[in-house]
């Protein structure tokens, strides 16, 4: 199943991200690996930040146990079934 998150401007799309996954987990965010060991955060929202809405754009990423898809709008989390991730 796929979970569909609105990108807002009062987070960052790591913020999203990490707070989308959570939620897709049904866990709390603090239970989570840290995101900066999957991507490179501040090089995720300074792309993300500089493109302003006026760039159309897919990024893929693999994070806890979860495909994230993030497009221009949105972010998508797909929760593996056989997932397990180390904290």
């Amino acid at each position: 199943m796929t979970h569909t998150y609105e990108r807002t401007a009062s987070n960052s799309i790591s913020e999203t991200i990490y707070y989308a996954v959570a939620d897709a987990r049904d866990c709390d965010p603090l239970d989570l690996p840290p995101l900066v060991r999957s991507v490179d955060t501040d090089a995720l929202d300074a792309f993300v930040d500089e493109s302003n809405g006026l760039t159309e754009f897919t990024a893929v990423l693999q994070y806890a146990g979860c495909e994230i898809v993030v497009d221009t709008a949105q972010v998508h989390v797909e929760v593996s079934r056989s997932s397990y991730w180390l904290s």
